[in-house]
């Protein structure tokens, strides 16, 4: 948007200093002239930048959302740790009293 409103005061104001003899209005529109190429200028480089940190900014969201799953998948595998040890020490409480039921049993 910038862009093309830069450009056509570009062209603008080549046309009408085209039409003026020279002197101090003819250099004026030649100075808007001019900083109209430069403001044009100014927006493409504006919309680079822009284009450049969406795209490091969509990089940076796959980036974390990867660091997410593989907390996530960390997170399941301690869990799941945490309950065969859980397990384990309940089949290992459940094998003592069976020896003890078994040991009161054989008396």
């Amino acid at each position: 948007m910038v862009e093309e409103v830069a450009e056509i005061v570009e062209e603008a104001a080549d046309d009408i200093a085209d039409h003026l003899p020279e002197g101090k209005l003819r250099r004026a529109a030649r100075f808007v002239e001019s900083v109209a190429r430069e403001a044009a200028k100014d927006a493409v480089l504006a919309e680079d930048v822009i284009k450049k940190a969406e795209e490091f900014e969509k990089e940076m969201d796959s980036i974390i959302e990867q660091g997410n799953q593989k907390i996530e998948v960390e997170n399941d595998t301690e869990n799941h740790a945490a309950k065969a040890t859980e397990i384990k020490t309940k089949i290992a409480e459940i094998k003592q009293m069976n020896a003890v039921k078994n040991e009161k049993i054989k008396s």
